[in-house]
Order: C-alpha cells, then structure tokens, then sequence
C-alpha cells in the first residue's frame, strides 16, 4: 500500500525523471518486505491452522445422520429454504474417502446440488430484505441475485409445453444493459416473485422464452413451476401394442416427473404488483438431475464410485460371455495391421500387437486397452494428445464387434436381437458435433443425436426430430391421437393468439386513439378529436411529448461563419464541424473530455493520427454567436462554453429553461466514457457495420435449449408480415415510424438523427413502465390537456392496461384446457422418443439433454457409457446419466483443464462441489491411462504447459517442422503493459481496450502477411472484452476472424492465437486468471503461433505459475514490453509495436521503404513494403500507359488496362456521301454513320429531320396551321394534319369567367369552352385572420391555411389558422406598483391603464420615455431625438409626451394618440362593424400583443374565433353531414358498378380524420353527384352500348370521351369547387344526359319515324358539334326538340319504340294471358305462346341475339318484358322452373 501511494505521488508530482528516485523507492520496498516476512509467515500458518480445522469439522459430518431422508426434500424452493435463518445440513464431497452406503453418497450429492441453486437465492433476498433502501438505490446491486422491482404478470401465452406467461418489469435502472450478450434472464435461469417482500407469498417460475429486444422494453416469457397438485393423465398409448424391452417398467402410462405438473392456473393475481429476483442457476438441469438422484435405487459401478476399488476388472458383458473379448481389429486397422493380429481377445495383455502395428504411439495403445478392457476406464488427454482420435478408435471397435446387438431369449425356441445402444454424453453442443461427426464417418446409420440446435449440416439427419419423421416408431393410434392432439392445439391456440398477439404488440409499440378508444371516456377522447391539432392521433402523439415541443433547426453555415480560422485550421483531416455538433447533440453534458472520446469512438480513427485537443472544442462554443443576452447565467458562474453548449442542444433561448438544464448536468459526474455503459455507443454500433463477436449469452442460451423445447411455429405466432399489418393498425408511433410522426404542418423541419434517437429512446422508456394511474384518479380527470408528461404517460399506462382485461378474459379461459392438451401430447412424444433411442446404435447428447431425458435414458438397455469432457461435468450429471443397466463407463477428459462451474464458490472450493468424478477416480488412485504425445503445438508453445503442469508431454515430430509465422521475430511472444482495466456496467466481467487494439491491429498486420482470417482466432480472458473487440473491429475487414471467450474454446485449436488477458488494476487483483485449468486452457489453443499481451508485472506478484512462465520466456527473449515486427523482404528492418498506433508505422505489413519492385511493364511497384504477392501477379499498375497507336496517339488507359483501339478523333471523309467527319482512329470510314443533317425533301414538302446515314423520318415534326373541329385554327405537327380532332386544339379559352378574369385555359383543357379551368389568379385578399389569401381566385375565400400567428406573453398558438384558438388560461401579468389584473390572459383585465411614465432609465442614463408597466420604448427622447419627435398623431413633440411601443413591429405612438385610434370603431362605408384585428397606424401590422389594449385585442380575437367557426361549421354540424353523406354513398348500387375505385377513394376521403369542415363536405358532394349522374346515364345506356356503338361509332366515341374526362375532372383534388366549376359541370352532365336519351332515340327508329329523322339530326348537331355550353338558349332548343319528338312519337319515350294505343292492340291481337312476353339482351320484345316456357332457341330478327330457351328456361340475357302487359312474373311457373337473371349467380 506504501509503494502504490507513492509510486501515484510521484506520478502526479512527475518526479520519474529525477535521478535516483525509483531506485530509493525499489531500496525502501526491499526493506519493508524483510520486515513483513515474520508476519506474512504467521498469518499463512494461521490461515493453514484454520483451514485444517474447518475441513476435520466437515468430515466428521460424514459420520452425523441427516435431519432428514433426502427423498423427501422437494426439488423444488420452499418458503422454508428462502426464509430460514438456520443453516442448512449438507456435507462435502468425500475426495479421497470412501462413501458409507448408496443412500449416504446420492445423500451428500444431492444437498450438495440443491444447496448450490438455493444458497444464491436465499442469501440474495436476505441482503436485498436487509440492505439500505438509499445504499441499493445507488449500488443497485446485491452479489446473489438481480432484483426487479414494479413487476407484473400481464397475459398468458401458449407453449409448445403448456401455457406461459408473459411478465412486465420496469426496465429504466437497465436502460445500459446490452440484453445481446448480459447473463441476465437466460434461459432456464430461476425466478421467484413475491408481493409481499417474501414472507409468504412466492411464486417460482423459469425463463421459457428470451428475446433481447423485448427484454428492452421489460417483458419476458416465463414458466411458473410448482411441485404441488400433481394430476397425472391417463396413458393414451396403444393398448395392443407390446413392449419388447424386457428392462421396460410397468409405469409407461405415467407421466414422468417433468411433466408431472398441475393443469390448473398457476396461483398468480395478474392485478398484484410483484419484486422480482433472478439467480443465473439453470434450473432446468438442476431440477432434472435432482430429481434423477432422488429415483435411483441402484447405483451401477458402485464399487468404484462409493467405495473407491482400485483394482479395475473387465466389463460383465465381456466376464460373461468371453468369447465375445475376441474383437476384430483387421476391420478397424486394415492394411497396417499384421494378418496374425486380425481378430485375438483383448483381454489377454499379451495378445495385444504392438503399438507400431496398431499406428499408435505407446500412450494410446494403453488408453486403449484401458478403454477396451476395464469396466470403470479413465483416459486422461493434455492438450493436443488426440483424445477425440482414441475416442472414436474406441468406438469404432466396439461397432464393429456388434457390442451394441445382443442375443435375449424371449420363447423357449427362439431368440432374438435385442439393440444395446451406446450412450454418449458430452459437455457441449459442438464437442458432441465433433465426436458425432467421427463416428458418422464410420457408422452411416443407428446414430441419433439429442441436444441443442445442430450447427453440423451433415449431422442434421441424425437428430432425433429428423430421425422420427423418416422412421414409424409408434403404432398407428398413438400417430393419430398424436395428429388430433396437435391439431386440437393449433386450433385453440390460433383462437387465443388472436388476443394474445395484440396483446403481445401492444407492449412495443405506442397504441393509437382508434385502438384503445372504447376504454377512453367519451369526453376526454373528443378533446384529441376536436382539440388542438387536424390529426387526432398527431394530437395524442404530441400531448405525450413525443413529438419535440422544443426543437432546434441548427443553422451550420451560420454556426460554421462565427469560428475562428484558425481554430477551423486546427481541425484533423478525419474531423469535420459536423463531428463536434454530434458530440454536443448526443453527449448532452458539460464534459467537453466526454465529448471528445465520442468523437474518436464513433469515428473509429486508429490510434495513430494525431487527434484534434479538448480545448479546440471549447473556443468553438466560445465562438458562437447566441440570440440571448448571457450575462445573467455568467453571474451565476457558468462559462460562455457551457452556456453555448446548453442552447445547442435545447434550442431554447428562455434562460430559465437553459439555467435548468445547465444545474442539472453540472450535478453529473461525466469525468470518463464508457462506452459499454452508454446507449450511444450501442446505437452508434447498430448504425455501423457490425462485426460479428460469440455472444456469451446466445451460446449459453444455445447449450441450455434442446430442438424439442424450441417454440412450434403452428403454436407461436402468425407471419411476421401479417404481425407487421397489425402493428400498422394499432400504432400511433413504431421506432420504425418515429420520422413519420412529425406534424404535417410544421414545414422546414426536419427529424435530426439525434431528435429520432431521442424520441425512440423517450419512447422504449415510457412504454417498458410498469406504473399507471389508479382507475379512481384517471375517473378525476376532466382535462387531460392540464397533465404533467408524467402524468399523461400514467393515464395512457392505464387506458392500455383497461384495454388488455378483455383480452386476457378471452385467453385465460382457455389454459385449462391447452395445458391438458399440452401435457398428453408431451407424454405421448416421450414414449415415441423412447422407442426411437432404443432402436438406435448410437445415442449421442449432451449433459443438459441427458438431464431433461432421464427418465427415457433409465429405460434404455445401454450396457456402455462413454463420457467427453469428463472433467467438466459434475459428478451428479454422470451418475443420474449412466441407466442402472450400465456394465461399462469411460471418462475422456482432462481435470487439468477446465472444471465443473457451480453456482456457490464456497461450495466449489470448500465442499469439493468443483471435483469431478473424473478427477475424484484419479485423486482416489484409481488406475487411468494418459496421453503422452501431443500432435498440435509447436514446442515454443508446449514449453509454457511443461513448466509446471505437463511435465512429463512430448512433442510429435510433425509439429517440429512448421513453418515460422511471417512479419514477427518470435512465434511466441508475450506483451506486457500498465494499462487499466474497466468493469462492464452489468456483471463482473471486466475490459480492456489498449488490449483490445493492440490485438485488432495486430491482427490486421498478419492478416497482410497473407494469413487467411480462419487462421487467426482472438482470445479473450473475460466475456466483457468481447464488446470491447465488437466495437472496433469491422466486419467486412475482418470477415472470418474468430474472436471469442478462452472457455468457450475449450476443445479447439488454430494456427495463430492472439491472447487478451485482459486484468490489470491498482488493486492487483488478477481473478481467475489465477487458477492454472484455465491458464492450461489459454495456453494451449495456438499450433503455430502464439501471442499474448497482459499486465505480466501484476500477473508474476499474484501467482507462481505466471512468475514462472515468463521467467522461461524471458530466457528465450519472448517477452518485452513491445512485439518486434520483423519486415519479410528486408529481415534487418525490425519495428518495435507497444501501442496499436505503432503498426501504423507498418501500413503495408512489411515496413517503411518503398517495394522498388519492377513490374513486367517497366514501372516500379507503388506501394511501400509488402509481404504479399510477392511475385506480384496481382499488382495494377495505375501509371499512365507509355504506349501509343501507329498514328502517333497515346494511350490515355492506366498501365494495367488492355490498350484496345485507338478511339482519338481524326477529320475522315465519308465515302458514301463525301462529308467530312471526327471519326475514331482505328474505325474504317465506310463503317461510319455520317452525323451531318439529311438533305432529302419528304413526300409533304418538308426537310427530313434525320442523319444523313440513317433512314428518313416517318413522321414530319414540322408544325402546320389546320382547321381543329371545335373551329379554331391551331398548329399540329404534318403527320397529324390529316387526323385532327379537337383534342389537338391549343387555343386560347380567354372567356370571360363569373369572377370577371380571363380563363387562362386552352381550349382542350376547358372542353371546348362547356367547362372551364379554374381560375389561375391570385385572391391576395385580406382575410378576418389578417393573413392574404395565398389561394387562386374564388368567389368566397376558403379558410386560411397558415399557421396560426397569435400568441401572448405565455405562449403562441400552434393550431392551424383555420382553427379557433384555445385561449390561455395563465395568469395575466399585467402590473405595475399602481394597479395589477387578477384575471386571466384571456378574460377581459379588471384593472384600468396607468399613465404615469416609467420609472426607469435607460442604458445610456437618460429617463424611460414609456409608461408605468408597459414594455420600455427601445428609443431615448435624447439619443433618438429625430426619430421620437417625428409628427404623426401631432403631439410627439411636446416635452412631456409618453410614448408606448407595439410589440408586433416595434413602432412606438403617443399614448393618447394610440389610445383614441385603438377605440375607434372598424366601420366600412356602409356602417357595419368589421371584424378584424387593429392594425399599426403606421405600417398596417396586425397588433397581436399588447398589454394595455390587451382588452382590445382579446376581443377582436374572440369574435374572429366565431367567424372561424362559422365558416369551418359547428363540429357536430359537420359530423352529421359527414355521415349523411357516407350512409347515402353506402347506400348507391350503381356508383360502385362502372366506378369502383372512384367509389373506394370517395368514402375514404369522408373518413372522420379528412373531413373537418362543412367545406370539405361540400366538395366531397359535388364530386359524389357528378360521378353519380355519370353513373346513372352509363346504366341507362348499358343494355345499348352495343348496338349505339355499331350503329353510331364516331358520336358514341365521343360521347364515352367527354364521360371521362369529366370524371377525371370531378376526382381533380381540390380544397372547393368554385361557383363556376359547380355551373360548368351542372351543365355538362344535362349535356350527357341529353345525348344519352338521344342515343336511346336513335336506335328506337326505324322507317316508320323518318319524319322525325330531321329533328334527330339537328338535335345530333347541338348536343354533339355545337361547342356552345349547354345553357340558355341551346338548352331551350334541345328542349324544345324533345318536347316534338315526344309528340310525334310517343311510343319512343314509353321504351318499346311503339305509341301506348299501338302496344294495346298487339297484346289484344295476340290473345295471351299475362306473362308471355320477353325481350332479348339488347331490349328487342318476342313472345312465345303455349305454356309461356322457352322450349327452343331462336335469333332475335332486329339485333341477332339468342332469344327463348331449353327446358323451360331462358338463354342467359334475356328477361321478361313486362311493360307489354304489365305482368310480373312469367307464366310458366315462376317458383320451380323460372330463375330471374338476377339470381343466376347464387
């Protein structure tokens, strides 16, 4: 403690340079140490004395009975084990002892496994109960547990096992946990919650289902566990189906234990708010092996595991049957083995060949016969040694000796095969991959594989999914009911989910008034309706704060004009001002260092350039201009730096609002930057490109999940498409459509990435609370509008919670139910699963699926066991693995690598909980066999194990002859460095980031060596520095590096290892890195090279082994302080690298000088020193090309480019015509398309307007005068002069408009004159609201359409001017000494003006020239003498005259004169009162504020508040009007029938949302009448349309025209239709409507009316060639007409073409009853006689269609023609044979 305080004395005085002073310092160490040496030495002899104590009382416990059976201890927590203050009974794993009895050793194994998940959750809970509600407020953490407070249970979701729920806990104290990779809520992990601070009530339950992002936002999926209430469900297995095993049980139709849970709900109140704590214990595992130990009544081997036997004999199957010890070996072996060695019995030590014979060195063909010939075998491998190659050996020969099938009597004259598979059990999914995929090699069936996700493609046929979906392994009952069973699920669970997934979206996203509108009160909901905004839900959005109230539009080049050039000069090539304006924007402190370190973190500069200083930072802020006088914040003592800062960042020039912010931050301790622990530097890493890092969380996650318990996509959820459609329909705001969100009506802004990631962060806060309003103080509220923020987030908390009770009734309902479902599902899949495993040869799983399948394992005849990774599996996984019918268990491993992990260290370390049955076997002498010889690493490497830990470990002679690593002098080297470590903000994982660049440049260096990234693997000591290397690596730089945890890469290897120890701090604690498995582990990854960097001083004083190891390094000089980089082409070249930014003095890999190279072309290689492509083969040269054509040109390509053509232009003579053209050199002249212009005249007289080379036009463009149809001259181009059609016509309308401007129309575009563009000229009048009407001319002006201007001394209003404003409701602050208003802002002031002058003076000393109260005049009676005298109301000039200053445009008046203009009366000549503001008498500016016309003004805006209502319409006017409208559009037939979409977009613009004034339901009026009529006359004419259009094609097509384009022209958007728009189409379609009777008259004629062919004609010649409008005496004519038509021909209107006399005649001259007549489909009438059912089919003699029928039925278009005899139905019977057309359809 002495030397580190003052090595940090000395240090902070810089007194390192003075000579003597660090060897004084090292001289008074030495003699401190002499004298503590007596005391050290006592105090180790005590702690020995202590420790040998404690461990002679723990194993005299062996010799005490327990309190209890451990049978009848639950597995599952109790009340009892949370809340007992007596320590529990448990004893130590006896190491080198003997156990007593079977029940005394799965006793001591059992207390011992419970012990260690309960312990962390009863001491954390107790130091939660007891700890200072102030102290955890700060530290926020206790050393057991993570606690959870505001937690609630929401809804219950369905499982592919049973119902979960889902819970809700407050996630703000998290908001810097990375959910990616934090050990928090894994998995399995244990939870109990309680409502009343644990004392009674707790309810356990395990993580079911983890998704990060959610996790976000505080929810989570969990299954509530429970070992009460046990209902067992009737077996459902095939009751003919006969079990062939003969070790199966009797209880097959019981549910094993897992599933032996309670159908019923959980005992969980949904309306409870719960604390909620975590332990990382997986319980999962726990549970199962616990209750695995608790069933064994035989424990197999057990002469070996309790009572420690040393002498080892052969297997039983082998002592029973000894024949069957004469393996084959020749299948195994082949050609390397001597024929005489074919097949000899192995247990026979002297049979056995040598080990050349068997090509195994003489340590393996011991572990072998071990293996072979030993039924309790243990194999110990270092690394290297090729302990999954002995594995597979071994495997191999068993599988070709047919251990795996044997011979069972099962009748008196019969035997059969019975399958004995071997079970393989290893620690992890990819060790299990690896093994698996060995045998596979040899095996290519009989393998079933269970366990987590397969990475493996070729082993994902060997899963045990995939392996029942090939094969028939239940009978066909058990398939059906398990078939009905799933469906039974779906079905129930789709009708839940379609609760559940609203429920499960309305937990991310911010829900819209339309959703949760039924749980809103009626009259709070009409405030977001009719309230302050024309969106409803923009309303609601804004009045929760997520729109910014407060934004900053940040002028750059204004901002970028106030610094100072030198300053701009100073800035670093990598930075920019943008730069700095982030860090200011996303930092939001006063920390200017913090600053900094964003800039260079979110640039991700190397270390290497030189960066630009703090201080460049703060003379910027000092720089910058502010719209605001600061003097009052600089006396309260902030700089112009932080006060910049302040208004950068709020945007608000209010000093109140900056002095707020400025004491906030200033409280904050912002000294360093933690990336890890800031949500900018996670957001900054989703932006970039993301490298891709292990994830400790997603492989554990991935180790703890088996296949079978991932969810079911039928069971889980909908698409993700279908999901998104109902997010889109609920939401008012996504983080995806944050941006989207921004007011309409705010132009020139625009959303700032910073503004949308704080808003997104505003949002995730808001929504994860778990807090909201009692229902009893929501009922209070009457304005929602007068909410804090925080309130306004706890009512929309509570409207979302009122609006899940119904959706949770609907899905509660159902668990009974699905859980029974569930449970006899997963009971028949058990028995399925069984009878798959025992078919199997080969069972390959993992520890966690050998827990969770133990009770099918127990069934299983497995006679072999081999066990994987050994050493790092507890001893009670292996005993609950190994079935009672076990004959035979080896153990592959290593007790000098990794360890089993407990949960309690004190457990691991005191009780021995950390020593597995591996290791125990070989501490109790148990005979074992080791491996000597290791084939990975090169002896440099295995020198650093031979040390201390594998002394005895030779090196194969392969691993001599590699190659040395380029670019470095050393393959193994050591870094050593004083830079300190940090701690992550979750857990105790720690980072280094000099580490982690040092290694990422390092990397970067042998990967320009040439090194393939999937040679290199980057190691990290602790998790935490995982997101220290994602952060700065990038992932298209460093694709297919490896960068992951030492203990996740356990079992592999690489060619280059770059080690990160990652410890170093003051505190010289070195943690784990300290225990020498893991150091063997760290140590031992790298074949070829191996380098590590550390702080090796703080290393070497807190452990022997690093003391040792480097001392061997620094032997062989592999060790410094800097790696020595050595160039491969100029090996004299070394460079020293200590930092990351010194391999910027090596850019290329190689060093400084340039390659010289000389490339085939003659140039030199560009590059500086590179050890890559050597040969340069794959070198551009980018020099510019020497070569040139024949011509003399030269090559204008680089140097590397293919030279090509010749493509300089040269003047060329073209052959074909002789013109003189820049033709390219190499191109042959007669090959050129000559670009000169045609000379060729056209047919019409015209030039040709082509190329001299190409074909002449087709179509002359040359613009000629014709005569258009419509009568006016107009220019068309030639080729069109012969079709012209009014179309064409480009003539100006200029007629005379009924607003009396000029149309600015053409005649095309105004229909020929019937109907008129609007007009283009601007209004410019002066609207109520003082604003100029921006719209184009209008008889009446619409309402305004600009943003409100009136605002007071409180606020301004933001509402749309269209919009009456909401008046304010502040206190009016209308005082001075002499009188004050206690009104009000908006009431009208109960106080009168004061008249006495100001009291004040001015800044330049000269008395105020205002009045008492009123704002002060800008201008002085002295100083501005010229100004203030100016005549205007003519007593400015006088001495005493006081003046008042109008705070609109600043101009001051006499206040007596000001006062008599402002209370005159606004009269307009005809005496009427107007209504509009007061206006400045000198320069017409609205007067808006006012303090003393306060009164005034307030009433002006008052009344034009009503003139806006008026003109808008009363809100419930415009609704009822609106819905009219909507129901009689509903209500049309004929509108959707010839214009669907028109009719589709027509009732969407009438949604409540569009539709706020009677003005817009006026224009969505006229536009439904003018496509109704459109309508009416289409179907008038739709029985016709065929024969009009062969008889009469040019006016039909005519006609069908103008229909469109005047459709077109009534859907034109429009804010209203004006007066001569509404005349002009109101004309028109009476037009239509004309031509359409006079098409249905035309084709009515025949010879008979040739007298009235005349007046037809003329008729024609008005409606269609006439291009008058239709008015007037156009109109009168065409009436006129018709009216004579009717006359002479009055059967032509009655629709049959013939007089009412002559239809009366016809009918009596036929003499049939009613019914008998009919017409065909194009109206033509026949009649058929006898019964009056169509019998035969015919032509109609008018227009050739069918008519009549078959079989009593008529031909598809014709009907009954009942205007002959007015019959309504036919006569034949109408009721059976008759079908009317218009239900032909159904």
């Amino acid at each position: 403690m002495l030397k580190l305080i003052v090595e940090n004395a000395i240090e902070n005085l810089n007194l390192k340079e003075q000579d003597g002073i660090m060897e004084l310092l090292t001289e008074v160490q030495e003699i401190w140490n002499e004298f503590q040496k007596p005391k050290i030495s006592d105090m180790k002899d005590k702690k020995q004395d202590r420790q040998e104590m404690e461990m002679r009382i723990l194993n005299e416990m062996h010799l005490t009975n327990p309190p209890e059976d451990f049978r009848t201890i639950p597995v599952f927590p109790q009340q009892s084990d949370i809340n007992s203050t007596n320590n529990p009974f448990v004893r130590c794993n006896l190491v080198s002892d003997a156990y007593q009895s079977k029940h005394h050793y799965l006793d001591v194994q059992y207390r011992l496994l419970r012990e260690d998940f309960v312990r962390p959750l009863r001491e954390g809970i107790k130091e939660y109960l007891t700890a200072d509600p102030m102290v955890f407020a700060k530290s926020k953490r206790i050393q057991n547990i993570k606690v959870y407070n505001k937690v609630k249970i929401e809804y219950p979701y369905p499982g592919p096992k049973g119902m979960l729920y889902c819970i809700h806990f407050d996630p703000s104290p998290l908001k810097k946990i990375r959910w990616q990779s934090t050990k928090r809520l894994m998995y399995g992990n244990l939870i109990c919650l309680s409502s009343d601070k644990f004392e009674k009530n707790l309810l356990f339950a395990t993580v079911a289902q983890r998704d990060p992002e959610k996790l976000g936002f505080g929810y989570l999926n969990v299954e509530f566990v429970h070992s009460t209430s046990v209902v067992e469900v009737q077996s459902v297995q095939d009751s003919n189906s006969e079990s062939s095993d003969e070790y199966a049980s009797d209880d097959d139709g019981v549910l094993p234990q897992e599933v032996q849970q309670t159908f019923s709900i959980p005992d969980v109140d949904m309306h409870k708010e719960y604390t909620m704590v975590e332990t990382e214990a997986y319980f999962e595992a726990y549970r199962h092996v616990l209750a695995g130990l608790q069933e064994i009544d035989e424990i197999p081997l057990e002469r070996y595991l309790l009572r420690c036997q040393r002498l080892g004999q052969p297997p039983k199957y082998l002592r029973d049957n000894p024949h069957k010890a004469n393996y084959k070996f020749s299948t195994v072996f082949k050609d390397a083995l001597p024929s005489i060695y074919s097949t000899f019995d192995v247990l026979d030590e002297w049979a056995w060949p040598n080990a050349e014979d068997l090509s195994l060195d003489k340590s393996q063909k011991e572990a072998l016969i071990n293996a072979l010939t030993r039924e309790m075998a243990i194999i110990q491998g270092p690394p290297g040694t090729g302990k999954t190659y002995i594995g597979l050996i071994i495997m191999k020969l068993m599988l070709a000796n047919n251990l795996t099938n044997h011979e069972r009597p099962r009748h008196r004259m019969e035997k059969t095969k019975l399958k004995h598979p071997i079970l393989v059990v290893c620690y992890t999914n990819h060790a299990l991959d690896q093994f698996l995929e060995g045998i596979a090699e040899f095996q290519t069936d009989g393998i079933v594989r269970v366990g987590g996700r397969c990475k493996n493609k070729n082993l994902e046929k060997y899963t045990l999914m995939q392996t029942k979906r090939r094969g028939n392994y239940s009978s066909s009952f058990s398939r059906k009911t398990i078939w009905n069973l799933r469906g039974d699920m779906k079905r129930l669970s789709g009708t839940m989910m379609k609760s559940i997934e609203i429920l499960d979206a309305s937990t991310t996203i911010l829900l819209n008034l339309e959703t949760i509108q039924h749980v809103i009160p009626v009259h709070i909901y009409n405030q977001f309706e009719f309230g302050q905004n024309k969106n409803a839900n923009i309303t609601f959005i804004e009045w929760l704060g997520v729109m910014a109230v407060e934004k900053t539009k940040l002028d750059k080049e204004l901002l970028a004009s106030e610094i100072l050039s030198s300053i701009a000069s100073r800035l670093h090539g990598q930075f920019h001002l943008q730069h700095i304006y982030d860090s200011i924007f996303c930092t939001q402190s006063l920390n200017f260092q913090l600053m900094f370190q964003y800039m260079c973190h979110t640039r991700f500069v190397f270390r290497g350039f030189k960066l630009p200083p703090t201080e460049m930072i703060v003379e910027i802020l000092k720089q910058t201009h502010l719209p605001f006088m600061d003097t009052p914040l600089k006396n309260q003592g902030y700089k112009k730096e932080e006060i910049a800062c302040a208004f950068l960042v709020t945007g608000s020039p209010d000093l109140q609002h900056l002095q707020g912010w400025l004491d906030y931050k200033s409280k904050l301790d912002d000294t360093t930057l933690k990336l890890e622990q800031t949500e900018i530097g996670q957001e900054r890493l989703v932006e970039n490109d993301e490298f891709q890092i292990e994830e400790e969380a997603a492989l554990l996650q991935e180790q703890r999940i088996l296949i079978d318990d991932e969810p079911l996509a039928a069971v889980d959820r909908r698409k993700e498409k279908e999901r998104q459609n109902l997010i889109n329909q609920m939401s008012a705001a996504t983080f995806e459509n944050i941006e989207e969100n921004v007011d309409p009506n705010e132009e020139g802004w625009q959303l700032q990435n910073n503004e949308k990631k704080r808003r997104k962060k505003q949002l995730k806060r808001e929504i994860g609370k778990t807090d909201a309003m009692s229902t009893d103080a929501a009922r209070r509220i009457t304005d929602v509008f007068k909410l804090s923020r925080e309130e306004r987030w706890s009512l929309y908390r509570r409207w979302v919670a009122d609006f899940r009770l119904k959706l949770r009734a609907d899905v509660e309902k159902h668990i009974l139910e699905y859980n029974r479902l569930a449970k006899t599902l997963q009971e028949l899949q058990r028995s399925e699963d069984r009878n798959v495993l025992q078919q199997a040869d080969v069972i390959g799983i993992t520890t966690t699926g050998a827990a969770k399948y133990r009770d099918i394992i127990n069934k299983l005849p497995v006679k072999v066991v081999i066990v994987e990774e050994a050493a790092e599996v507890l001893e009670a996984h292996i005993v609950t693995s190994m079935p009672e019918t076990t004959e035979h268990l080896i153990l592959i491993g290593d007790h000098q690598q990794l360890k089993p992990s407990p949960t309690v260290y004190e457990l691991a370390v005191k009780y021995n909980l950390e020593v597995s049955l591996f290791e125990r076997m070989i501490k109790n002498g148990s005979k074992y066999a080791r491996l000597q010889i290791q084939h990975r690493m090169r002896p440099n490497i295995a020198d650093l194990l031979r040390i201390d830990i594998y002394p005895d470990l030779v090196d194969h002679f392969s691993v001599k002859e590699y190659e040395n690593i380029c670019g470095v002098q050393k393959n193994v080297f050591f870094i050593t460095h004083e830079h300190l470590e940090e701690s992550v903000a979750d857990g105790r994982s720690k980072i280094n980031q000099h580490e982690a660049d040092y290694m990422v440049s390092l990397c970067q260096y042998l990967m320009c060596q040439g090194y393939n990234p999937g040679q290199i693997t980057i190691l990290a000591a602790y998790t935490g520095q995982l997101f220290a290397f994602k952060r700065i690596m990038k992932s298209k730089l460093h694709a297919g590096v490896r960068v992951t945890a030492v203990d996740n890469f356990q079992g592999e290897e690489n060619d280059i290892i770059l080690l990160s120890l990652v410890r170093s701090n003051k505190e010289e604690n070195i943690g784990f890195l300290k225990v020498e498995n893991r150091v063997c582990v760290a140590l031992s990854r790298a074949k070829k090279g191996l380098y590590c960097i550390g702080n090796f001083t703080v290393l070497q004083q807190k452990s022997g082994l690093w003391r040792r190891i480097v001392k061997n390094l620094e032997k062989k000089q592999m060790f410094a302080t800097s790696l020595p980089l050595q160039c491969k082409n100029h090996p004299d070249y070394v460079t020293q690298a200590a930092t990351a930014t010194d391999f910027n003095k090596v850019p290329e890999g190689g060093c400084g000088k340039p390659c010289e190279y000389r490339l085939p072309c003659g140039h030199c290689c560009a590059r500086s020193c590179h050890p890559d492509d050597e040969d340069h083969s794959q070198y551009k040269c980018r020099k510019p090309c020497p070569k040139s054509c024949e011509h003399g040109h030269k090559c204008r390509l680089m140097c590397h480019q293919k030279c090509g053509s010749c493509k300089e232009l040269v003047t060329k003579i073209i052959p074909s015509c002789y013109h003189s053209q820049q033709v390219p050199c190499y191109q042959n002249p007669e090959s050129f398309q000559c670009q000169m212009p045609c000379t060729k005249t056209l047919d019409c007289d015209h030039k040709c307007a082509g190329k001299c080379s190409g074909p002449c036009t087709s179509k002359c463009m040359v613009l000629v005068k014709v005569n258009s149809p419509c009568g006016h001259e107009t220019k068309v181009p030639c080729y069109l002069s012969l079709k012209v059609d009014k179309s064409m016509c480009k003539e100006k309308c200029d007629v005379m408009l009924s607003c009396e401007h000029y149309c600015k129309g053409t005649c095309v575009d105004c229909f020929q004159g019937r109907v008129h563009v609007r007009c283009k000229q601007k209004c410019n009048r002066v609207l109520i609201c003082g604003h100029t009407c921006k719209e184009t001319c209008a008889m009446n002006c619409p309402p305004c359409t600009q943003k409100c201007t009136t605002q007071c001394e409180h606020s301004k209003c933001k509402k749309g001017c269209r919009e009456p404003c909401i008046p304010c409701t502040e206190k009016c602050r209308w005082s001075c000494k002499h009188f004050s208003c206690s009104k009000l802002c908006s009431e009208p002031c109960d106080r009168p003006p004061c008249n006495l002058p100001c009291p004040k003076n001015k800044p330049c000393g000269h008395p105020c020239i205002g009045l008492c109260g009123e704002p002060c005049p800008k201008l002085c009676r002295v100083c501005d003498k010229d100004k203030v005298t100016e005549i205007f109301f003519g007593d400015e000039d006088e001495d005493d005259a006081l003046f008042v200053q109008l705070n609109d445009c600043k101009h001051i008046f006499t206040y007596q004169g000001l006062d008599q203009w402002m209370n005159q009366s606004s009269e307009d000549t005809n005496g009427d009162i107007g209504i509009t503001l007061k206006e400045c008498p000198r320069c017409k500016a609205p007067i808006r504020r006012s303090r003393r016309y306060g009164n005034i003004v307030n009433k002006q805006i008052e009344m034009i508040n009503v003139v806006k209502m008026k003109l808008s319409g009363n809100i419930f006017d415009v609704a009822e009007q609106r819905k009219r409208l909507q129901r009689e559009i509903a209500e049309d037939k004929a509108l959707p029938a010839f214009y669907k979409t028109e009719y589709d977009i027509l009732y969407d613009q009438l949604h409540e949302k569009r539709v706020k004034t009677l003005t817009d339901v006026h224009v969505a009026e006229v536009k439904y009448n003018g496509l109704q009529c459109l309508a009416e006359i289409k179907k008038d004419l739709k029985d016709k349309a065929t024969t009009i259009q062969l008889l009469f094609p040019g006016t039909w097509k005519e006609f069908n025209q103008s229909c469109e384009r005047l459709r077109v022209w009534v859907m034109r958007s429009r804010f209203n239709f004006s007066k001569q728009e509404t005349g002009d189409v109101e004309q028109e379609l009476m037009r239509l409507k004309q031509c359409a009777v006079l098409f249905a008259i035309k084709t009515s004629i025949g010879s008979r009316h040739s007298d009235s062919k005349r007046l037809v004609d003329e008729l024609e010649e008005l409606l269609f060639n006439d291009l008058a409008p239709y008015c007037n005496e156009k109109k009168k004519t065409v009436k006129k007409g018709m009216k004579m038509l009717k006359l002479k021909n009055p059967g032509l209107f009655s629709g049959l073409g013939i007089s009412d006399d002559e239809r009366k005649m016809i009918v009596s001259a036929m003499n049939l009853s009613k019914g008998h007549w009919y017409k065909c489909k194009n109206g033509h009438i026949y009649c058929i006689g006898e019964c009056g059912g169509a019998t035969e089919r015919s032509k109609c003699p008018e227009c050739g269609e069918n008519i009549g029928g078959v079989s009593h039925r008529l031909d598809a278009g014709n009907q009954l023609a009942g205007e002959m005899d007015n019959a309504t139905t036919s006569a034949f019977d109408p009721g059976n044979m008759y079908i009317p057309p218009e239900l032909r359809d159904f």
